[in-house]
């Protein structure tokens, strides 16, 4: 019956990811006209933390964060938990929450937005795996089909950093709140944490019209407001390489080629080379599967301990 309940949720969850209601959309033309798109950059949710201090190195926490659409998210699952030395946060990002509680990580509960989810996914297989000092904290924060995009609508477009959040699921604004303040609450707890890596899959929500300097502007922009709440700035910046057969691809995949390029930060991961079979979860080929996601894990997991 649990199965059964848990597979209902999985659904209503995917049916959302497609078709999110209008019915608190935000309209954008309305009030902005005559604003330029440099005058609503300025405008956006930025956020500030201290830097990472190099001289409280002893009280060091790791962080790793997953964010994105459907992907990142993952597939629904009834595998066990085995995580030892990981911690997550308990207090949902659509509430904007100025204070944390810390519990041991689980699958259930690890996707801040939707904690009513039982997944595996990138960040539960690297939680599994990790098994350094000092403790990590662990949190993933994404929706299907979202975009960056503010021009397809707003029930695409939960990532938009111009996305007013009157209905709750605006997750940009969500995010730079959420890691800004519990990185503050860590430094003033006496700890230093340590942002790890961040892993960002996402791109199909996108619009498929855009150039390629359009994507990487786009994205670019993006990540820099995301970097303005991350203290140490030699963290690394995952991208999953789009894989699934969709008009945009080859476009997004060269401007996440120029984003490793000028970032620096950024390492791509390529599900199509891994050399597993089947790489799709179901007949729909743009969901990655359980192994796919072990995979990911396991790549990641070696970069970020190399460092």
């Amino acid at each position: 019956m649990t199965k059964i309940f848990i597979s209902v949720l999985t659904l209503l969850f995917f049916i959302g990811c497609e078709s999110a209601s209008d019915s608190q959309a935000y309209d954008y033309e309305s009030d902005s006209d005559n604003i330029s798109l440099e005058e609503k950059k300025r405008e956006i949710l930025v956020g500030h933390v201290r830097d990472y201090d190099v001289k409280n190195n002893a009280n060091r926490v790791n962080i790793f964060i997953t964010l994105g659409q459907s992907n990142s998210a993952g597939r629904l699952s009834f595998k066990e938990d085995n995580f030892s030395n990981v911690l997550m946060p308990e207090q949902n990002s659509t509430i904007y929450p100025k204070s944390f509680t810390f519990k041991k990580f689980s699958r259930l509960g690890s996707n801040m937005i939707i904690p009513y989810y039982r997944p595996v996914n990138l960040l539960t297989e690297l939680s599994e795996l990790y098994d350094l000092e000092p403790r990590l904290y662990a949190f993933n924060i994404s929706f299907g089909g979202q975009a960056i995009n503010f021009d397809l609508g707003s029930n695409r477009n939960q990532w938009s950093p111009y996305r007013i959040d009157n209905d709750g699921w605006s997750m940009h604004p969500q995010t730079i709140s959420y890691i800004q303040n519990l990185i503050t609450q860590l430094q003033n707890e006496g700890k230093e944490p340590y942002v790890m890596g961040i892993d960002w899959n996402q791109w199909e929500a996108e619009d498929k019209d855009w150039e390629i300097h359009q994507y990487y502007e786009q994205y670019m922009w993006f990540f820099d407001t995301l970097e303005t709440v991350i203290p140490n700035k030699d963290y690394k910046l995952f991208l999953c390489n789009p894989t699934a057969e969709l008009d945009h691809r080859d476009k997004v995949r060269s401007a996440f080629k120029l984003l490793e390029i000028t970032r620096r930060n950024v390492f791509i991961y390529r599900p199509d080379t891994f050399g597993i079979e089947n790489i799709w979860d179901a007949e729909r080929e743009i969901h990655y599967n359980a192994e796919v996601f072990t995979k990911m894990a396991e790549i990641v997991y070696r970069e970020i301990v190399r460092k």
